[in-house]
């Protein structure tokens, strides 16, 4: 069985309407992403990554456009984030690692293995040339895309359990952070110093 993303995009009379890519990708999809620069990429358990391009002609709902895949992840893809030029766009994998590809060249920019504490949610920083990782242990571990090997240029530990999402605020300078214990964590995304904790969930 082959699945389709459905994506909701605003016509010029500011309804929603929908436009479902048929046989989008073989597995659940589970990531999609979104980018400055008009790019759609989703990440599937089918393990590939796509790129879309929405094409307007005559009708006002784009017609989608598949501009490449990706392969290379050995389990499903499970979290993306872009910069903010959309050029890189940083993958996390079931398979615990994190891949960074040039989406304008098609290329792999950096394979990062974190070994045991795995990635499993990523951030990109605004300007691209940081990637943020949430683990299963708690940390944050930040990687420096144009840096040698795969040890982070910083850890951060906000939380002691699981990490379910990563997000940088548009100017880069705060890291926010959400675990299972069901707190947010904002911080210097530089120095990582918490700023506030966010205590205003119950469940994760």
């Amino acid at each position: 069985e082959t699945l389709g993303v459905d994506f909701c995009v605003k016509a010029m009379s500011g309804a929603y309407q929908t436009n479902r890519k048929e046989n989008a990708h073989e597995d659940s999809v589970w990531s999609v992403l979104w980018t400055n620069d008009d790019k759609i990429v989703t990440g599937s358990i089918d393990e590939t990554v796509k790129v879309w391009t929405p094409k307007t002609e005559t009708s006002s709902v784009p017609k989608l456009e598949e501009a490449s895949t990706f392969t290379g992840h050995f389990l499903g893809v499970v979290s993306l984030s872009a910069s903010a030029d959309g050029r890189l766009c940083a993958c996390s994998s079931l398979d615990g690692r994190l891949r960074i590809w040039n989406l304008d060249e098609k290329s792999l920019v950096k394979l990062i293995d974190p070994g045991p504490v795995e990635a499993w949610t990523v951030a990109v920083h605004p300007q691209g040339q940081l990637v943020a990782a949430g683990s299963q242990t708690g940390s944050v571990n930040v990687f420096g895309v144009g840096a040698q090997g795969d040890k982070p240029e910083a850890v951060l530990t906000p939380h002691n359990k699981f990490i379910m999402s990563v997000a940088y605020s548009p100017d880069g300078r705060l890291l926010a952070s959400g675990a299972m214990d069901g707190a947010v964590h904002v911080m210097d995304a530089v120095s990582g110093n918490l700023i506030r904790k966010l205590e205003g969930h119950s469940k994760p």
